[in-house]
């Protein structure tokens, strides 16, 4: 769907998950509108666990549970302003977000900034500075500037700088290719963004399951779904469908009658489960942790609502 800033949660990221490093606490306070939580268990399962819209980590590498922001020689105190600089890439929007929510926990003014070397790349930055300014809220503007020094020339003393992790774009290659230094641009510091897909686990629903060793007479007595899920000892092991135990011998168990079943992982991708809708004939699709223990479902519908960067358990996102 197409993406409205009507749409656009206002209190997005409610939940935040930091791990240590300098700045990460202090950060994930100002982001975060609900919680701000030390990861105690690692990163991804504490985002499991408390279900993170987002993480405050140093470096933030190859982590991409969920979207993440890592801060740079970051400091509160001297923040003064925010700029959040895009380039139309798949992580601006999380860029402009997250400098709108920094600056309104500071109470400082912000921007959403693009530049351009030519004439071919104004429509671009453009482009950018308006999805930006629409899914945060603060004001925009393009410039044309030959380098990022030049694009820095034009901040505000105490600038911090908000923008999306590396990336193919000549701005970011600008600011984050090798030699450069960030905190020439931004006097207050800055925060590299990263976006991620959609996750299992933000959508998932309490589920139950029944034991592979329950009578099927029972079963047909307590079974919730079309296609049910089947335990034994927590961990997922198969599924039992309704019509399957309506034909079955009543004296015996589940186990008997169920069929193995596609595991998908509280970590998959929203998007990477689609097309199991058909197998479990619009029954909530179960959902595992990594020891295999039933943790949830996730309902069909949802899987057309995969996306990326924002609040992830909202209907609000499509695809960069």
């Amino acid at each position: 769907m197409p993406y409205s800033a009507r749409s656009w949660p206002n209190d997005y990221p409610r939940v935040v998950v930091w791990t240590r490093g300098s700045g990460c606490g202090e950060l994930a306070e100002l982001l975060a509108t609900e919680a701000a939580i030390r990861a105690d268990r690692g990163p991804a399962r504490s985002c499991l666990d408390h279900c993170a819209d987002l993480a405050v980590m140093a470096g933030g590498g190859s982590f991409d549970v969920v979207p993440t922001a890592n801060p740079i020689d970051f400091d509160p105190d001297r923040v003064r302003f925010v700029v959040g600089a895009v380039a139309g890439g798949p992580h601006s929007r999380l860029a402009s977000v997250v400098a709108a929510r920094v600056a309104g926990s500071l109470g400082v003014p912000g921007e959403v900034v693009s530049g351009f070397r030519t004439t071919s790349g104004a429509g671009i930055a453009a482009a950018a500075v308006a999805d930006g300014t629409a899914s945060s809220g603060l004001p925009g503007r393009i410039e044309e500037v030959s380098s990022a020094a030049d694009l820095a020339a034009t901040f505000p003393p105490g600038t911090l700088l908000v923008l999306g992790a590396p990336g193919g774009s000549w701005l970011h290659r600008q600011f984050l290719g090798p030699g450069q230094r960030l905190t020439a641009a931004a006097t207050a510091g800055a925060v590299v963004v990263r976006s991620q897909p959609l996750r299992a686990f933000h959508r998932m629903q309490p589920l139950t399951g029944i034991s592979t060793h329950i009578r099927v007479a029972d079963a047909r007595l307590v079974a919730e779904e079309q296609v049910q899920a089947v335990i034994d000892e927590g961990r997922l092991v198969g599924v039992v469908r309704m019509s399957s135990l309506a034909s079955a011998d009543p004296d015996s168990e589940v186990g008997a009658v169920m069929e193995q079943v596609p595991l998908a992982s509280a970590y998959d991708a929203l998007a990477d489960l689609r097309g199991l809708e058909e197998f479990f004939e619009g029954s909530p699709i179960p959902v595992v942790d990594k020891r295999g223990r039933l943790v949830g479902g996730v309902e069909p519908d949802d899987l057309s609502r995969a996306g990326r960067l924002g609040s992830l358990r909202y209907d609000n996102l499509a695809g960069d």
